[in-house]
């Protein structure tokens, strides 16, 4: 059994050390947070491993570490995992730094370690079912992706208040969103290039995201995918579609779920309407959709879990890495061109 280190007991560590305790071939053998009273909280509240006061030592001691400290702090974590030569899984953003990355992935290669970083919506149910359906050919060749990404400080946590982590980041709060966009971005239409940022910046804007509105645009020579960030929709949604030449692929993020739409428009449809077709056809797709999504969550298993579950089985060689240094690559890469460009075009206007 491999041993795992906790490197961060926040919020996301509780997801992490519930996945890591439903693999087959690790176990938990120690956590570390600079609170030490937090870390021993974590490991009473899942009786997991041994609290370590020193870094160090719970590197040495494991063979995966598994990074949950927020990302201002990953480069030197990494570096000294790496340096060590301990395989490590690490949350998103990897880091915030082009040249970091560079530094990181050269360190990798040259370590001969095996890196993985937690994209977890590309495992959500919806989006891995989406998935076989466009290989399957069921909607086409994929020519489009929309992602929006709707919310309101009400409802998000990282928007409320002047002192989040994200905050800082270029671009504020959509920095910290944006990898979720890129590796589902690659995942599906693989590399791309920007195209255009559009910002609005409104008198509702907050210090999380003082650019309220914005838009990008990134193509390759067959998708289109385009993205927009909103901090003033109460509404609060989170969608994906994924347009094909023969039909659509609908995915509501927040509740994992996938509708098909294959209606296709007749004179003799037109009176019943095309969306009210469409809307009765979701209604029949929801009943397996649902069944499926709450036998997972009645097992246990999120998008996180599945993540580690493959990454368990990646570092056992049974399995390939759940997050390929190519889309990890493409990821940082463009969340700097991005984010930067958020920050500039708020300076112009």
């Amino acid at each position: 059994m491999k041993k795992v280190g906790i490197i961060g007991c926040g919020h996301i560590s509780d997801t992490h050390i519930k996945s890591w305790k439903k693999t087959k071939n690790s176990v938990i053998h120690g956590l570390f947070d600079l609170s030490t009273e937090l870390a021993e909280k974590k490991r009473a509240k899942y009786n997991v491993g041994t609290v370590y006061q020193d870094l160090d030592k719970l590197i040495a001691e494991c063979d995966v570490l598994d990074v949950c400290t927020p990302p201002q702090s990953h480069f030197d974590i990494c570096m000294q995992i790496i340096k060590a030569g301990k395989d490590l899984l690490i949350e998103k953003p990897v880091v915030t730094d082009v040249e970091q990355w560079k530094t990181i992935k050269a360190a990798v290669e040259e370590a001969g370690v095996k890196l993985g970083v937690c994209h977890n919506l590309k495992f959500n149910l919806s989006v891995q079912k989406a998935k076989q359906r466009i290989e399957k050919g069921e909607i086409g060749d994929l020519i489009r992706i929309n992602r929006y990404f709707l919310t309101h400080p009400d409802y998000d946590r990282m928007l409320k208040g002047d002192n989040h982590w994200s905050h800082k980041l270029p671009g504020g709060r959509w920095y910290e969103t944006m990898p979720h966009e890129l590796y589902i971005t690659h995942f599906f239409a693989g590399e791309s290039v920007l195209d255009n940022v559009s910002v609005i910046s409104t008198d509702r804007a907050t210090v999380g995201a003082p650019a309220d509105e914005v838009c990008f645009t990134l193509s390759n020579d067959k998708v289109i995918s385009n993205y927009h960030y909103s901090s003033n929709c109460r509404l609060n949604k989170r969608s994906i579609e994924l347009i094909g030449t023969d039909g659509t692929l609908v995915l509501d993020v927040l509740s994992d779920m996938m509708f098909l739409d294959r209606v296709k428009e007749t004179k003799n449809k037109r009176a019943f309407g095309i969306l009210f077709i469409e809307a009765m056809s979701r209604v029949l797709q929801a009943l397996p959709d649902r069944i499926s999504y709450f036998s997972e969550r009645m097992k246990g298993i999120s998008p996180h879990t599945r993540i580690i579950l493959q990454f368990d089985a990646y570092l056992d060689g049974k399995a390939p890495s759940p997050t390929p240094i190519e889309e990890i690559d493409f990821v940082i890469r463009y969340c700097d061109i991005v984010g930067k460009e958020i920050d500039a075009k708020l300076v112009k206007s």
